[in-house]
C-alpha cells in the first residue's frame, strides 16, 4: 500500500512540475510577442522621427567633423532600422510536441517525456528570445546616440555654444 501511496505521490509532483513548465513556456510566448510588438512600436517611431528630422532640411556642417558626425548619426539610425528588422523576421519557435499527457492518463513515464519535451522547447526558445532581445537593446542604443547626434546637428546649427543652447 506504502508503494502505491508514493508512485501517487510522485505522479501528483511530476504533475504539477509539467505545470510550472507550461506556465513558463506561456509566459515566455508572451514575452516574444510583447518584443515583436514593442520592435513594430520602434519602427514606425523611428519613421516618423526621420520624417521629422529630414522635412525641413537638415544643414550639415561644412567641417570634416561635423560630415563626420552626421555620417555617423544616420549610420545609427540606419543600422538601427536594420537590427530592428532582422529581429522581426519569422523564428523557429520551438513546441513541446503533442506528448502531452492528457487528465486521463497520468502515468509517471508519459510525464516524464512531456516535462523533458518541455524542458527542451523552454531552452531552445529563450536563446531564441534572448538573442532577439539583445538585437532590440542594440538597436536602441544605436537609435538615442544617432538621434542625439541628428538633433544637435539641425538644431545646434553643427556647433555646439551655450548661446545656442540657452537663449539668455
Amino acid at each position: 500500500m506504502s508503494q502505491r501511496s508514493e508512485i501517487a505521490e510522485r505522479e501528483k509532483v511530476a504533475l504539477f512540475n509539467l505545470e510550472e513548465l507550461r506556465r513558463k513556456y506561456d509566459e515566455l510566448t508572451a514575452s516574444f510577442d510583447q518584443l515583436r510588438n514593442k520592435v513594430l512600436a520602434f519602427i514606425a517611431g523611428e519613421i516618423a522621427l526621420i520624417a521629422f528630422l529630414f522635412s525641413n532640411g537638415i544643414t550639415i556642417p561644412g567641417t570634416v567633423f561635423g560630415v563626420f558626425f552626421f555620417l555617423f548619426g544616420s549610420g545609427s539610425i540606419t543600422a538601427s532600422f536594420i537590427l530592428l528588422g532582422i529581429s522581426l523576421r519569422g523564428a523557429t519557435w520551438h513546441s513541446p510536441g503533442s506528448t502531452t499527457p492528457s487528465q486521463t492518463t497520468s502515468s509517471l513515464g508519459a510525464l516524464n517525456k512531456a516535462y523533458k519535451n518541455y524542458s527542451a522547447a523552454i531552452n531552445n526558445n529563450m536563446t531564441i528570445y534572448s538573442k532577439r532581445s539583445r538585437m532590440f537593446d542594440n538597436a536602441l542604443t544605436l537609435l538615442l546616440i544617432g538621434v542625439i547626434i541628428l538633433l544637435v546637428i539641425k538644431y545646434g546649427q553643427g556647433e555646439i555654444q551655450w548661446p545656442n543652447i540657452v537663449k539668455t
